[in-house]
């Protein structure tokens, strides 16, 4: 429940925390899905936050290259988080 709150934070090193914990623990059969879901809904301007998105995805795309970049062709990540 508390993962679920950090992810709404305001505060750029919480909401960071919680996206590089997706990275570490969420990158499953289970929850890949779920995690670009998250991703897609995070819309923060700090660099940091920015960061964590992206390498939260390119590490999904070694993972599940498929679903990725399904993910990628129909996603809602601004140009910069994207180009990344």
């Amino acid at each position: 429940m508390a993962a679920v709150a950090t992810l709404k934070s305001k505060k750029e090193f919480e909401l960071r925390f919680a996206i590089v914990m997706m990275l570490g623990y969420y990158l499953t059969d289970d929850y890949i899905l779920k995690v670009f879901q998250t991703l897609d809904n995070i819309k923060y301007e700090d660099y940091y936050v920015k960061m964590a998105v992206a390498w939260t995805i390119s590490n999904a795309f070694a993972k599940y290259p498929k679903e990725t970049m399904k993910y990628l062709k129909n996603n809602r990540l601004d140009d910069w988080t994207y180009n990344k």
